[in-house]
């Protein structure tokens, strides 16, 4: 699939120089981008309320009446827009390793060594229409688009062209991020250093099993980066509970719901509900 290169990589502002005319719907002084792709909805608008319905039955402790008192929100489907990244990387490591001697004294040797990585899908929502946890949930959490279980947006996506008949009552979300903002937006070239520092420290102690160590340090060098702009499909709906309306999303090619949801009372409801937060934060944080 075709990337559009990032260089240089790293910039004060936004880098048109690429784009070409038609990248562009200008109005007034400020561009709108324009996607590249998109996965077109396969899931009708009919089958949303069926599918939550048999989602709200499948929770785990559920309020004893919520199912009588439910009332489903009517569903309305959006194009929202992600950019995808692919980055390669390469990372050199450094530690020093001690060996104990017959004289119980430890002796630190040095070891370094290199090692690369391609990151292929990093994706993430360039609108702030929906709430950003359950966005992550539906595409990262759930796998909600791509039926390879081991990538997040599926291989074949449609060509995207502006005026072309493509969608019927669809809402297609404006892009609020421009690349460079999207790319900061999970955290950017610092958390690919997390990332590959975690990944340093597994190769250094698989390869060498080190009895003990210090002074373990890496360097990551981002050699190339590439994006896109992909619309997916989005049914938003939710349901009104009590005195709350829970908001719900339903991939609209795979038909995966996610929501927010009520929990029953008593004890074993706020654990649950504290689990649930729990969980929530780390998905968040792993974004």
């Amino acid at each position: 699939m075709p990337f559009v290169d990032d260089a240089p990589v790293y910039q004060d502002e936004c880098d048109y120089t690429d784009a070409t005319e038609e990248d562009f719907v200008v109005v007034g002084r400020a561009p709108v981008i324009i996607p590249d792709y998109y996965i077109p909805f396969t899931q009708r608008k009919e089958s949303c309320k069926p599918l939550i319905s048999h989602w709200l039955t499948n929770i785990w402790f559920p309020p004893s009446d919520l199912n009588e008192k439910k009332e489903i929100v009517d569903p309305h489907p959006h194009y929202v827009p992600f950019y995808v990244f692919s980055v390669k990387t390469q990372t050199h490591w450094r530690a020093e390793v001690g060996t104990t001697n017959g004289k119980k004294e430890v002796q630190w040797n040095a070891l370094e060594g290199n090692f690369s990585s391609l990151y292929e899908q990093l994706a993430v929502c360039a609108s702030s229409e929906f709430h950003p946890r359950l966005v992550d949930m539906l595409l990262n959490g759930q796998k909600g688009f791509s039926m390879n279980t081991d990538k997040v947006i599926p291989s074949e996506p449609l060509r995207y062209k502006p005026n072309a008949n493509h969608q019927g009552e669809e809402t297609v979300l404006s892009t609020d991020l421009n690349h460079l903002e999207a790319f900061e937006q999970f955290g950017g070239a610092q958390q690919i250093s997390k990332w590959e520092k975690k990944s340093a420290q597994k190769i250094f102690k698989d390869q060498h099993k080190p009895e003990q160590f210090q002074n373990f340090t890496s360097e990551t060098q981002i050699l190339s980066k590439k994006h896109y702009l992909i619309l997916l499909p989005i049914f938003k709906s939710g349901f009104s509970y009590g005195a709350k309306t829970y908001e719900v999303l339903i991939s609209g090619n795979k038909g995966v719901v996610v929501g927010n949801r009520p929990f029953g009372t008593g004890i074993i409801g706020k654990v649950c509900m504290d689990a649930f937060n729990t969980v929530s934060t780390m998905v968040g944080e792993s974004i």
